[in-house]
């Protein structure tokens, strides 16, 4: 994993329609983005490292649970 010293921040928006915008530096966040050339959606994975349990049970996501989509901003 390497480490660029980027500033960041990643807002999601969670199932109640509520913003969370806790997660910025110094936490560490790995992701990666699959860009599509044709016209369906990317996908893109975060994972991030040492949030507090309110923190993650505000944004945890049942990975079962296909019609929910909620925005994510990075």
């Amino acid at each position: 994993m390497n480490k660029f010293n980027r500033s960041y921040s990643l807002v999601i928006t969670n199932t109640d329609q509520v913003t969370v915008t806790y997660i910025r530096p110094p936490f560490t966040v790995e992701f990666e983005v699959y860009r599509n050339s044709f016209s369906s959606a990317n996908i893109a994975s975060f994972r991030i490292y040492n949030l507090a349990p309110a923190t993650r049970s505000q944004i945890l996501k049942d990975q079962y649970d296909f019609g929910s989509v909620r925005p994510i901003a990075f």
